[in-house]
């Protein structure tokens, strides 16, 4: 289900940018800007600003579905018409080449991480509602949950930050 619910915010996104471009590129624009110290920085720097937002979101966003899976819906949401809304808008400008190839190398890493990991937070969402429905126990999904986190999620989120980092610079300055 939170590949589908992905997906379909993705080409909400991509379709929202195509009928209203100019407030979809001022949107990646005021986030270019928002983000734009990290241009300045090396890339250790960016490889733990990457990190760190990325795990830290991640793993608030999964332990904060016990309210009942919105808020791991709603990051599923919001990351799909992001992605979707830069696919218009760098397909255009750049080409669906240099997009693929800004996406793909830390996307195949980074985004089954968010996917796996609101998933266990949507599961911990039906695991509180059944708490508090039949007093079923909860500790064990959330421990469950905090050591897939540990053991899968972050190790994939560290692979992603390496690849954004160091090597998608690399080979996105090929097409420039």
């Amino acid at each position: 289900m939170t590949i589908a619910v992905f997906a379909f915010f993705a080409l909400r996104g991509y379709y929202s940018a195509e009928n209203y471009s100019e407030m979809a590129t001022g949107m990646l624009e005021e986030f270019r800007n928002e983000m734009s110290f990290i241009l300045n920085a090396g890339p250790v720097a960016i490889f733990f600003i990457i990190l760190i937002n990325n795990s830290v979101k991640t793993f608030l966003f999964m332990l904060s579905g016990f309210l009942f899976g919105l808020p791991p819906f709603l990051l599923l949401a919001f990351n799909g018409i992001f992605l979707g809304i830069v696919a218009n808008i760098v397909s255009k400008s750049e080409g669906w080449r240099f997009l693929l190839a800004g996406i793909i190398p830390h996307g195949i890493f980074e985004i089954p991480a968010i996917i796996l990991s609101m998933n266990y937070g949507l599961w911990l969402g039906h695991g509180f509602y059944r708490k508090l429905r039949f007093k079923e126990p909860f500790r064990e999904k959330l421990s469950v949950a905090i050591r897939f986190f540990s053991r899968i999620i972050l190790p994939l989120l560290i692979i992603a930050a390496i690849v954004e980092a160091f090597i998608t610079p690399a080979i996105l300055d090929n097409f420039l």
